[in-house]
């Protein structure tokens, strides 16, 4: 219940405030609208989101009432939303079972450069970006135009952020930097994989990768990738014994992913017909990222939210 609630407010909270696309006709094509991220100083993260990727700030809500703090950035027709709890915590203090153990859910966030050369000359120079990978080549993808380099860094609450190289016959952004991929850690690879082509209408990017224990597998969903894994140390937030008043959402790093789509009736017909969970059911409130939304689970409860903005 505390997880519902929590979800359900922070829509409530969003209702108050470009990647690659198939552009097929009669398509309803799906875009990155909101990476959703819990952190343990507002304004300290709020400061690194905008000098360091140059997001601009929008606003800041205060809910005394419930110990919550929204601060909400753009980087051109993109969101970030910073979420802070009185009492969120890092995944350092909960009881997991190796140092790098992570939680099932988001455990990164991905960009797609425009030069990154440049992006990583201007970002290793700076005292506030810790690099975690250097700058180096991605092996290729058999029948897939995949970026061919990309480094990787972390924020302020130790949130990997990778960027990935655009191909100069491909480099049309209008800012530096622009929503690529999230990455899912899941105890069931092969289930997720099958959840999201389901559901969202991902596809399967090559073969599943590695060795039981550190698998990965990618996925597409209108130029948007999704990275699955599958990692034997990393495990549930329902497993673990945690701190009274202690929920999934408290703990720092991204919470959720949101899309944008042309219509929304589909989406939200096709998985209320499928019955899912519904952290959000259907509304309709003006809103920075759009004018209707809705928020669900996944298999694993990682949440997503789906918008649609007026004609």
């Amino acid at each position: 219940m505390r997880t519902f609630l929590a979800f359900t407010f922070c829509a409530l909270i969003l209702s108050c405030s470009s990647s690659q696309t198939d552009e097929s006709e009669g398509q309803n094509v799906f875009k990155p609208r909101i990476f959703g991220i819990t952190v343990s100083d507002m304004e300290r993260s709020m400061n690194w989101y905008t000098s360091t990727l140059n997001f601009e700030r929008d606003t800041v809500m205060h809910f005394e009432s419930s110990g919550i703090t929204v601060g909400m950035m753009h980087l051109g027709d993109f969101y970030i939303e910073l979420i802070g709890f009185e009492n969120s915590i890092f995944k350092a203090d909960l009881d997991l079972p190796k140092e790098h153990s992570n939680l099932h859910g988001f455990f990164k966030m991905g960009f797609q450069a425009d030069n990154i050369q440049e992006l990583y000359a201007r970002l290793s120079a700076s005292a506030d970006v810790s690099i975690v990978a250097p700058l180096d080549d991605l092996p290729e993808i058999e029948n897939y135009d995949f970026p061919d380099k990309y480094f990787l860094i972390t924020d302020p609450d130790g949130n990997y952020i990778q960027f990935f190289s655009k191909k100069p016959s491909q480099s049309s952004m209008a800012q530096e930097i622009e929503p690529f991929l999230a990455a899912i850690s899941t105890p069931d690879i092969e289930a997720t994989i099958e959840w999201y082509a389901q559901h969202i209408g991902a596809k399967s990017i090559g073969e599943i990768v590695g060795n039981p224990g550190n698998e990965r597998a990618l996925l597409e969903k209108d130029g948007f990738i999704l990275e699955i894994g599958e990692f034997a140390d990393d495990v549930g937030f329902e497993n673990l014994e945690v701190p009274e008043g202690v929920w999934r959402s408290k703990v720092h790093g991204m919470t959720k992913l949101s899309f944008l789509v042309d219509s929304i009736q589909e989406p939200y017909q096709t998985m209320k017909l499928a019955d899912l969970l519904f952290d959000f059911d259907l509304t309709e409130r003006k809103s920075m990222a759009g004018d209707r939304y809705f928020m669900i689970q996944d298999l694993n409860g990682t949440s997503l939210q789906f918008f649609e903005v007026d004609k």
